[in-house]
């Protein structure tokens, strides 16, 4: 271990700086959406989850026991994963023989990615993949270097908490079967670690098919619709994903395609390339989120950085002037959300989703005893959480799609007595959509920040509820 640390003292006190600064950080803004979305997997423990398989919600019941509040033990596991990713990484970079200066600007320029700092502060599903991806690639490289038992069962095991984690882990056969293609190893098919780390793969995402099984394969109806979609051909969505890679990754995103020089090589870059092209085909239709790419820009941004120094033998002046921009645009965040430095006019996009919910909820709570209702899911994941964690389980989403909340709402007996919380600005359109036997107009209010309402709700009253 101190041999270790010497040889790598600036890349651990690097990734140390980072996870220290998010864990601060996390205490000066509350859960945003998908954030709240996953604690409340688990806080509702099952084998897996309509909208991904279960491996976030786990790891977040573990977590969110720690005797801190709730958006920071939220966000530790998501802190450690991504220091755990850097240290990955830096082992991965290292068996491409890139030299410590180059691995040092190469974990520093992934760790100030936007996308990447998102991923470290929100446990998402893309988070885990940050370290299974990089593990992925070492396995398989220490797999195809010697064919232990060992190395067979690590194998299976990483592939296994792929499938627990997201459902686009399917992608990652990809550059596997192209790997066994290239080295003609066909006769592994045919021995017994092969199918044990086959078995153990299976067993680790049985959770996922044994409550599909239970719920007429819901979920995998649900994905195969949500991400695998033509609709209308839209250039301008395309073209819109690709400029939130761009910003999202802090400019350095025209680093993030190295040349491959060897058969690992070429695997990594299938690995990293088939998520960026699956994705980017279905964004022109219109289905698109930039962390969805988490698989891509985990390993093509410190190795295109990390190639790019080694090229050149140094930061090219277009290198260092996309460090420069990507710094400060790191800081400018960061300092925002750690100290708010913005008045309410500039800041409110920012903090709109991660300001002001747990008290807008406590205060809600108080006016009515009925349970709250809101008009999606967005609101739903943030006040179902803070209205769980004050004794009030039940939430109603007033809308017509089929979702988790739909599931979670059957563990409670059937209510047509709400408070409804609608968003002012579709409050026409929502309150002509719907029936009260009686209604009590219990006034305006919202998440505040700086003494701002943030989103303003109508809060109403409604008895005997019911759609026109």
């Amino acid at each position: 271990m101190k041999i270790y640390f010497v040889k790598n003292r600036s890349i651990i006190l690097l990734v140390t700086f980072f996870a220290l600064l998010r864990f601060l950080t996390s205490f000066r803004f509350e859960l945003g959406t998908d954030e709240a979305h996953y604690v409340l997997y688990g806080k509702h423990l099952a084998l897996s989850y309509f909208d991904h398989p279960p491996m976030v919600g786990w790891v977040q019941f573990v977590f969110t026991q720690l005797p801190l509040s709730i958006q920071v033990a939220a966000r530790i596991p998501a802190i450690l994963a991504s220091a755990a990713a850097s240290l990955l990484i830096d082992q991965w970079l290292q068996r491409k023989n890139y030299s410590a200066q180059s691995r040092f600007y190469a974990l520093a320029g992934l760790n100030i990615a936007i996308l990447f700092s998102a991923l470290s502060f929100f446990l998402l599903p893309d988070t885990l993949l940050l370290v299974l991806v990089p593990w992925l690639s070492l396995a398989t490289e220490n797999l195809m270097t010697k064919k232990s038992w060992l190395n067979w069962l690590f194998f299976g095991l990483v592939l296994g908490l792929a499938g627990l984690t997201k459902y686009t882990a399917v992608l990652f056969l990809i550059p596997i079967a192209y790997y066994w293609v290239k080295t003609k190893s066909f006769k592994d098919f045919i021995t017994p670690p092969f199918w044990c780390a086959v078995i153990i793969a299976l067993i680790f995402i049985s959770p996922v098919l044994i409550w599909n099984l239970q719920n007429d394969f819901i979920s995998f109806k649900y994905q195969s619709g949500h991400v695998i979609s033509f609709q209308t051909l839209n250039i301008t969505a395309f073209l819109g994903a690709q400029i939130s890679q761009f910003l999202g990754l802090s400019f350095l995103y025209l680093y993030a395609f190295p040349k491959a020089k060897t058969l690992h090589d070429r695997f990594d870059k299938i690995l990293i390339m088939t998520p960026l092209i699956f994705f980017s085909f279905f964004a022109l239709f219109e289905n698109f989120l930039p962390h969805w790419t988490a698989p891509f820009f985990v390993l093509a941004i410190p190795w295109g950085v990390a190639d790019t120094i080694e090229k050149h033998q140094g930061l090219t002046k277009k290198l260092k002037a996309a460090f420069i921009a990507a710094s400060l645009l790191f800081v400018f965040i960061h300092a925002e959300l750690g100290l708010h430095i913005l008045p309410f006019s500039a800041a409110k996009d920012i903090q709109r989703d991660i300001q002001g919910w747990q008290e807008f909820t406590a205060r809600s709570l108080q006016k009515s005893s009925y349970p709250l209702a809101v008009t999606n899911w967005t609101f739903g994941s943030r006040v179902k959480l803070y209205s769980e964690l004050r004794g009030q389980p039940n939430l109603v989403v007033l809308d017509h799609r089929i979702d988790q909340f739909d599931i979670w709402e059957k563990e409670h007996a059937k209510t047509n007595n709400v408070l409804m919380l609608v968003e002012k600005k579709n409050e026409t359109e929502f309150l002509s959509q719907v029936n009260c036997v009686q209604q009590k107009d219990l006034g305006f209010d919202g998440p505040i920040y700086k003494n701002e309402i943030l989103v303003e709700f109508h809060l109403i009253e409604c008895s005997g509820f019911s759609w026109k």
